[in-house]
């Protein structure tokens, strides 16, 4: 198929640095999975900070295609409408040299820009709601361009669409994400993120090969390379990790909220709400029926800690009964956990909208 001239629909320009980044669970399969793509590890990292920056400038416009409330649906129609009607179209960004990196280094950037136009270069496709096939030709970015300090390219419908979709995403630091110096680093943050509330076990040769490392045992791994790295998120990050060694095996298991400092209090609160609701969500199997109106309550004065409170006296009710508390999902939690918050607050939280 023979490529054809961009059709540049909308120009995004450079707005305020967020306390936090949202990164699409979809974009890390396809894009940042270090496990599926070795080359991620040599690159300089200003590519990623390139790729953070992108992420952050698109977030007003990002949609959840699986949820029908009215912002969803408006934000889903005005992406079909300008995005997916016709082939080959591209969003323009533009910055300024000293926007992607204060030392204004051009030379990685060049290489960084190289990078982003080749890899996973391809024709991909896309379906609108009228069931309409869209193609469009590219890697994450086309045509980058240097010139009077400023740098600019196009962005497909195709990779924005997975940039903004956020049917799945983890919610992060900006600030955590561009303090790292080494691709590595970056690549294992994101990996930690996208954990579940059960944690995982990998074989440390699993991680050395992942992550191009060389350490001879999973001890000398976990003390040269995973206690230094949990030991420096545990400073600049909302989420640290525990991690533990048996044989050949490490185990690691996300823990929240580590450190606030330099954080606006909303920020804070935020944070601390989508952790919450998404442990709720993975441990007891709480569809968004269920987590709405929870999250709305988390979000009031002093009731976080009611929560915690409350879930307290259910996990030790669960021991009384010898019941494992993960087993306790959907309707039946819900049940249990409201007849708990009904004794100590006499409040609603399903039955409050």
């Amino acid at each position: 198929m023979e490529k054809k001239e961009a059709n540049v629909k909308h120009e995004f320009t450079s707005s305020r640095t967020p306390d936090t980044i949202n990164i699409s669970n979809q974009f890390w399969d396809l894009y940042l999975r270090a496990s599926r793509n070795p080359e991620l590890l040599n690159i300089p990292i200003i590519t990623y900070r390139i790729i953070f920056k992108i992420i952050v400038d698109t977030r007003h416009t990002t949609f959840n295609s699986t949820k029908n409330d009215e912002r969803n649906i408006r934000q889903l129609s005005l992406f079909d409408e300008t995005f997916r009607t016709e082939n080959n179209t591209y969003s323009m960004f533009r910055y300024k040299i000293k926007e992607l990196d204060p030392y204004r280094n051009i030379n990685n950037i060049k290489i960084a820009l190289e990078f982003l136009e080749q890899y996973k270069k391809n024709w991909y496709k896309q379906k609108n709601s009228k069931g309409k096939v869209i193609s469009s030709y590219g890697g994450l970015i086309s045509q980058p361009n240097y010139s009077d300090g400023e740098v600019s390219f196009l962005v497909s419908s195709y990779w924005l669409e997975k940039l903004i979709e956020l049917n799945e995403f983890n919610s992060m630091l900006y600030s955590t994400l561009v303090s790292f110096k080494e691709p590595k680093h970056v690549l294992f943050y994101l990996w930690i993120e996208r954990l579940n509330e059960a944690g995982t076990t990998v074989k440390y040769k699993t991680i050395n090969k992942t992550y191009n490392l060389n350490y001879k045992s999973a001890r000398e791994l976990y003390i040269n390379f995973i206690l230094p790295f949990r030991k420096k998120l545990n400073k600049i990050s909302s989420m640290s990790f525990g991690a533990g060694i048996k044989g050949d095996n490490i185990t690691f298991k996300k823990t929240p909220l580590v450190q606030t400092d330099n954080l606006e209090e909303k920020t804070i609160s935020n944070l601390m709400v989508r952790q919450k609701t998404r442990y709720f969500k993975e441990r007891h199997k709480l569809n968004d029926t269920c987590l709405v109106p929870l999250t709305l309550y988390l979000r009031s004065p002093n009731n976080f800690q009611i929560i915690n409170d409350a879930y307290k006296i259910f996990i030790k009710n669960c021991r009384g009964k010898k019941i494992k508390a993960s087993d306790i999902t959907g309707e039946k939690f819900k049940n249990d956990f409201e007849s708990i918050l009904l004794v100590m607050n006499e409040k609603e939280i399903w039955n409050i909208l």
